[in-house]
Formats: structure tokens, C-alpha cells, sequence
């Protein structure tokens, strides 16, 4: 980054890694290869929101989304305290009510 600033570190949370995991699974259940290809452009959407943190709008309570390329997944953040923290990775397809469930259980146990 030639004259830029740094961006701030990131944090994955273990809960987000879980979540990865499991779409990870079961994307390479549903063909070989998939998984990866889901992985890869996981950790793209993460180093995206990485280098540019106020990017996305903020969605709710002070989360961020930012939706990986090719996958119904959205993955929420937060740019606080001098780095960038990944809480959650939600499948599309879900009942909204879950992700707001989800991300405030998420917010309060970091």
C-alpha cells in the first residue's frame, strides 16, 4: 500500500469459523471442490472488508455486511476499537429473525 494508511487489524471470531466450517461441509457435499471454492472467496470478503472496514453500511446495531461474491451468504462485522471483528457468517436463505437473534447472542458474548 504505497502512501495508504494500514488498515486495522481483523479478528475472526471462533463462532464465525464455525459457521465457515459448516457451509464448508456442506458445500463440498453438494460437489466436490465446492467447499473450497466457498472458503476461497470467504477469506477474499474478508480481506475486502479488511483493507476497507467503513466500506459497508451499517445493517444493524453497529454491524456491518459484506456479501461474499457467488454464495447466498452474508458476513457481518464490526469496526471498533482499532480493529475489525467478524462475528457471523449467515446463510441467505435463513429467517431474518435468526440473524437478529444470532447477532445480538454474538455481540454480547464478545
Amino acid at each position: 500500500m504505497s502512501g495508504g494508511s494500514v488498515p486495522p487489524p481483523v479478528r475472526l471470531r471462533p463462532e464465525l469459523l464455525d459457521d465457515v466450517a459448516e457451509a464448508f461441509a456442506w458445500y463440498e457435499a453438494q460437489a466436490e471442490g465446492s467447499g473450497h471454492d466457498f472458503t476461497r472467496t470467504f477469506f477474499a470478503a474478508v480481506a475486502r472488508a479488511g483493507r476497507q472496514p467503513q466500506a459497508a453500511r451499517v445493517v444493524y446495531a453497529g454491524f456491518r455486511r459484506m456479501r461474499p461474491r457467488r454464495f447466498p451468504h452474508s458476513l457481518y462485522y464490526r469496526a471498533q476499537a482499532g480493529e475489525t471483528v467478524f462475528f457471523l457468517l449467515f446463510d441467505g436463505a435463513r429467517h431474518p429473525d435468526l440473524l437478529r437473534r444470532t447477532l445480538r447472542a454474538r455481540r454480547s458474548a464478545s
